[in-house]
């Protein structure tokens, strides 16, 4: 149970949501309150899905982390990549379950943004995360949009779409995620072998 729990990274899973409710917070301040069902469930949604990413993660990075990290669970044979993969999809649906959900709180919109950012995980992580900074920058939009599902949380339809707080806290992210996501690149430069990535 213990090598599971590391795989989902739950304290970045944890952090991933909270910028959700940041993102309702700074559009409606303490207001947030009369949201609380909606917030509960999107806050769960973007749980779920960002860790089931890290579980793919560690599982299409396997050979990469037996050089760069190994200590992580399928490295180290506490997990099978088998059983690893299973764990992944288990968790993708859990969160898509709750998407369901989300169309009795939210906008249609808010629930494309939801898919959206998942077959965004997918992508970066089945094929995006080994082409340079085209990776970097798809997870830093990933972290950019759980600010802006937050504020599709609170907002009325037809203020979604304009500029606002959750907006910009949504760029900074997204800054300062692509320049974390290269430093990363730069620490895993030596078992990043099959992976073009910027510093590489």
């Amino acid at each position: 149970m213990h090598y599971i729990l590391r795989m989902t990274r739950p304290l970045t899973s944890f952090m991933a949501a909270l910028s959700v409710l940041i993102g309702a917070l700074v559009i409606i301040g303490k207001d947030v309150i009369l949201y609380v069902p909606s917030l509960i469930l999107s806050f769960f949604t973007v749980f779920f899905i960002c860790a089931g990413g890290f579980v793919l993660n560690d599982y299409l990075d396997r050979e990469g982390d037996r050089i760069n990290h190994p200590e992580r669970p399928i490295p180290s044979n506490n997990i099978t990549p088998r059983k690893a993969l299973a764990l992944s999809i288990g968790i993708f649906i859990g969160g898509l379950a709750c998407v369901n959900f989300l169309v009795l709180f939210f906008s249609p919109l808010s629930v494309i943004i939801v898919i959206i950012g998942a077959g965004v995980l997918v992508c970066y992580e089945v094929r995006f995360k080994k082409i340079g900074i085209a990776g970097n920058a798809m997870v830093g939009i990933l972290v950019a949009l759980t600010y802006i599902f937050g504020s599709f949380v609170v907002l009325p339809p037809g203020d979604i779409l304009k500029l606002n707080t959750a907006h910009i806290l949504a760029l900074l992210a997204f800054c300062a995620i692509m320049g974390r996501e290269i430093i990363m690149d730069i620490e895993d430069m030596k078992g990043d072998l099959k992976r073009t990535t910027l510093p590489r």
